[in-house]
């Protein structure tokens, strides 16, 4: 997974990445999704987490690119939510970053882009010309740096506890506004949290943010 190679934490203490691998044939329910968050170790105490989910197996979508019922139930649960709440003490620390439905599609075309770009560089032929080898090689190159700035724009939503009137939190799916912001970046994260008054510097990140 590139997303998980391009990931930088910023001010959060820790990321979690939530591999499946290859995602159930016929497409993840919100049990199976559910199910690979509850091995994840997300719940930590101590630290500020980022969660890196799987696009494989999540996304959301805007609008009607896709239904992402499996991840809104399972990120819901996942956070103490729902009809369906899993057991968690400390929801209130971690923020999932999450795929764009829309977007996800177009990274997976640079993929086989990249990959088939790869390939060429790999014949025999190619191989033995050096000057053909260098083009192919400065285009694969290219097509990998294609594919990790739409891997990086793929990541546009993130998830988190917002605090409502008294003690109340509930659950909040947010699109990043701006097109160079990246969930994967973990000071983009961090800066929008602040917007809605989700975090502070990582100083005043203590015990008395988690829920």
């Amino acid at each position: 997974m590139r997303s998980f190679e391009l990931v930088t934490s910023g001010p959060f203490d820790r990321i979690v990445r939530v591999d499946g691998s290859h995602a159930p044939d016929n497409g993840a329910t919100a049990a199976d999704c559910l199910g690979l968050l509850s091995r994840a170790d997300i719940d930590n105490e101590h630290q500020t987490r980022l969660v890196v989910l799987d696009s494989r197996w999540f996304s959301l979508s805007g609008g009607d690119d896709g239904d992402d019922t499996a991840t809104r139930e399972s990120i819901t649960a996942a956070l103490g939510f729902g009809p369906s709440p899993g057991s968690v003490q400390w929801a209130s620390s971690a923020v999932f970053a999450c795929a764009d439905t829309a977007m996800r599609a177009q990274a997976r075309d640079l993929v086989s882009e990249w990959l088939g770009r790869e390939r060429v560089a790999l014949h025999p032929a190619v191989k033995a010309d050096k000057d053909m080898l260098t083009q192919v090689q400065d285009e694969a190159q290219q097509a990998a740096k294609r594919l990790d700035d739409m891997v990086r724009l793929c990541y546009r939503h993130i998830i988190f506890l917002a605090p409502r009137s008294g003690s109340e939190s509930s659950v909040e799916f947010l699109r990043l506004p701006k097109d160079t912001q990246s969930a994967l970046n973990g000071s983009d994260v961090w800066e929008e949290l602040r917007e809605y008054r989700e975090a502070f510097s990582p100083a005043e990140f203590d015990g008395s943010a988690r829920r």
